[in-house]
């Protein structure tokens, strides 16, 4: 995944890089460890989950970029 408009916190605006790189390991939902055991597959399944990963730092919530352009104004 290629980012652009990068925020790292602690770190001079003009020192941050203009694109970074992001690797994600997107793995099926697993199936139960046990016979019997909660069923997280199934339940991903009608949740119409097709993956799940991990981050090794916690996510921030940010206010989503103003359209841009007609094609993003049509998608709100």
């Amino acid at each position: 995944m290629l980012l652009d408009r990068v925020v790292i916190y602690g770190l001079d605006p003009r020192d941050t890089p203009e694109r970074v790189r992001v690797h994600a390991q997107l793995l099926p939902p697993g199936e139960p460890v046990e016979p019997g055991a909660f069923d997280f597959r199934l339940r991903a399944f009608f949740a119409r989950l097709g993956a799940v990963g991990y981050a090794r730092g916690a996510a921030l919530a940010v206010e989503a970029a103003p359209p841009s352009g007609p094609l993003d104004r049509l998608a709100l």
